[in-house]
């Protein structure tokens, strides 16, 4: 189904401070699915679907050029300016196909049954199914729906990255090596549904104050219980068009500064700052309104600002002491609440019996900082002029017992253990652990 080609050349520029990678790489994604066939079971009667290829499964081709540089600012291999400028394809894999494949398990429900001997269990005289032409009885529930309601875009392209990179590296006295780095990546033309049965006119919004603070929760209910079937695309055909959306998408950028000491002295330590904002692009769904609240700003997984830092020391008589520290800020979080007919007397929802809408940008709230320190103590005993090693290790994780939420409610109006604010992960606490290892 994918296949790809990819080619580097390194060049030597004019002069010999410069050094140019450039590369390409091709890819190319042909999908399909064969014939398959539905045997006839108690249920259903049997039948066949035709194969499924281009151009109902778009052909995909894609040329991804990459490029990088770096120049040695003195000719001495001290000072180095690096750079790159990338296009990266995501990854196609089976739903590529599978989402318009019309053979997949389907279901109903048969919501009449007279239970004739009062034994509990349906028999197939007390259904609302007739078994000889296989069909629900009228008012019994709807038919199985076999077929597959998904369409591509003919147009559709495969969704990319675009990264760009420029940085410093220069080398200190004393083993040390300090680097600045800027990156700038995009993600365009994601590949996401929309259903073309619906769009503005069959919404009308609503308002509910919530008792929890007071505030105006402002969401939208179909105009008519009648646009419900619509969701399903019930007697319309394949309704859910896939296609290209690079309103969601988002972007990120981000500066690393590395400061790191190799192995001199009986020591080395890597470190590092990052400063970041990954953000979310303004989606805009003209199916459904109550997923145009509250977009953008930034993405679930940004961390504004991180530090890292590992260090070995070679003490005295053998023994090694490694630590790792990380302290990062926490993610953003975005409020939600739960929206019911019982609120909503009016409300109509698409499917289920709960709306579930944000109430305010995400990271209006934070989940908070996190600050670990890992530490391992070890030594190697040599016995029998060296044939027989015996390592023991003794490693703290979480040495000093933080007990940072890392994740909680953001239901307004949640209950249980689902109050909001209420954590529901926690850093694991202090962990000690004792290894032996032997080799011979």
């Amino acid at each position: 189904m994918n296949r790809s080609t990819a080619s580097s050349y390194r060049i030597r520029a004019p002069t010999r401070r410069l050094t140019l990678n450039p590369g390409i790489r091709f890819d190319h994604v042909a999908a399909w699915v064969p014939q398959e066939c539905q045997p006839t079971t108690t249920w259903v009667n049997g039948q066949c679907f035709a194969a499924v290829n281009s151009p109902t499964i778009p052909t995909l081709l894609n040329a991804a050029p990459r490029f990088s540089f770096i120049y040695d600012v003195k000719g001495d291999g001290r000072t180095a300016v690096k750079g790159t400028a990338n296009v990266y394809y995501t990854g196609i894999d089976s739903n590529y196909p599978s989402r318009v494949n019309p053979y997949a398990p389907v279901s109903t429900s048969i919501t009449c049954w007279t239970d004739g001997n009062k034994d509990g269990i349906p028999q197939p005289s007390e259904i609302g199914f007739n078994f000889a032409t296989k069909t629900i009885n009228p008012g019994c529930g709807s038919p199985f729906q076999f077929g597959n309601s998904n369409i591509y875009d003919p147009n559709l392209k495969r969704p990319l990255s675009v990264e760009f990179s420029i940085g410093m590296q220069h080398e200190l006295p004393g083993n040390i090596v300090v680097s600045g780095t800027y990156f700038r990546r995009d993600y365009w033309r994601a590949i996401g549904s929309t259903n073309s049965a619906l769009s503005p006119a069959n919404w009308v919004p609503v308002t509910y104050t919530a008792p929890e603070n007071g505030q105006a929760v402002t969401a939208y209910s179909l105009g008519s219980a009648s646009y419900q079937s619509l969701n399903a695309c019930t007697g319309i055909g394949a309704c859910i068009l896939w296609g290209n959306h690079s309103d969601r998408g988002n972007y990120f950028n981000g500066l690393d500064i590395t400061v790191n000491k190799r192995m001199s002295n009986h020591f080395s330590v890597n470190s590092g700052v990052s400063l970041s904002s990954n953000r979310n692009r303004k989606q805009y769904r003209p199916d459904n309104p109550n997923l145009n609240l509250f977009v953008g700003g930034p993405a679930s997984t940004n961390v504004p600002v991180s530090f890292k830092l590992t260090g070995i020391y070679q003490a005295p008589y053998g023994v090694q002491l490694a630590t790792n520290l990380q302290s990062f800020a926490g993610t953003p979080e975005q409020s939600t609440y739960n929206l019911t007919k019982t609120q909503i007397p009016s409300l109509i929802l698409l499917s289920g019996s709960t709306l579930t809408v944000p109430v305010n940008q995400r990271g209006t709230t934070s989940l908070p900082q996190v600050t670990m320190v890992d530490l391992a103590l070890s030594r190697d005993f040599r016995f029998g002029e060296g044939k027989f090693r015996l390592s023991p290790k003794m490693e703290f994780f979480n040495l000093g017992n933080a007990a940072a939420t890392t994740a909680r409610s953001v239901v307004l109006n949640g209950t249980g253990s689902s109050i909001y604010q209420n954590p529901s992960t926690v850093l694991n606490p202090r962990m000690l652990r004792l290894t032996l290892q032997t080799s011979f």
